[in-house]
């Protein structure tokens, strides 16, 4: 049992357009069903329709307003437009629909984040830990645990955090990058042999485009490690020039924050 959502629709599907039109003709049957908006938002995310997903979301919320899901979804996409605090006002109330959601948590986490909050973050980061009910869930919580206090100044703290997490637990195909980043950070895996694109084929979810999402998790970790830990200049910019150059999902939490890096280190203007 667990309390996390998981966004795709459906585990196998493949085709995007098909899917998008059995939606759509539902939605013309049944126009005020908010799980068929909800539905039809994250096929839109898929397609990286950014602002089709926001309106889908909201117009689900007209007709469930307390829809804690809707909450999330919307609110998560206004991360691809640096909107962070229009994001953290929808999830905050997410968190208080539904908190014993692990998503609500964990996303206003992330935002907190992006907004450089790190104190927030770190306290929403624990309430998110203590509500996890599998140990297969915590990898993206102990990376942003990790992400965040390195960020906030606390580089001693978060060593500590990793030297008492068990590095070695399983993990769910959906958070394969994440528990690499840990290794990573946690000096389990050599730098040289962390990023592999086949290893993304053979190990990750099997979803349209769903290599270079993956591509730019490991390769903001990657970066971030030569950045703040073994410190390498030349190498974390292979990073983030690697990173900055994929022409997807550049509303991934690692991309936006590897864009944010790259400017501060003047690789970007």
């Amino acid at each position: 049992m667990h309390n996390r959502y998981f966004s795709y629709i459906g585990k196998d599907y493949t085709d995007l357009e098909q899917r998008t039109a059995e939606i759509k003709s539902a939605l013309e049957q049944h126009p005020r069903d908010a799980e068929l908006w909800l539905k039809y938002g994250l096929l839109m995310v898929e397609a990286d329709e950014i602002d089709k997903s926001i309106q889908a979301f909201s117009q689900g919320l007209y007709y469930d307003p307390m829809n804690a899901q809707l909450r999330l979804q919307k609110g998560r996409r206004f991360i691809a437009k640096g909107q962070y605090w229009a994001c953290i006002s929808d999830i905050a109330l997410a968190v208080k629909i539904d908190p014993n959601i692990w998503d609500n948590w964990y996303y206003l986490s992330v935002a907190l984040n992006l907004a450089e909050q790190y104190d927030e973050a770190a306290k929403t980061l624990e309430r998110c830990r203590e509500i996890t009910l599998e140990k297969e869930h915590l990898f993206p919580v102990i990376d942003w645990m990790f992400v965040n206090l390195v960020e906030g100044g606390h580089k001693e703290e978060a060593q500590n955090l990793l030297n008492t997490f068990d590095c070695e637990i399983p993990c769910i195909q959906m958070d394969y990058s994440y528990k690499k980043r840990v290794k990573l950070f946690a000096g389990k895996i050599p730098p040289e042999e962390f990023y592999s694109i086949a290893d993304i084929e053979e190990n990750c979810l099997k979803r349209p485009n769903r290599v270079k999402l993956e591509q730019i998790t490991q390769l903001f970790g990657l970066a971030f490690y030569y950045a703040y830990i073994k410190i390498d200049e030349n190498k974390r910019n292979v990073a983030l020039k690697e990173l900055i150059g994929i022409d997807m999902y550049h509303q991934g939490f690692g991309y936006i924050k590897g864009v944010k890096l790259a400017k501060e280190r003047g690789i970007l203007t």
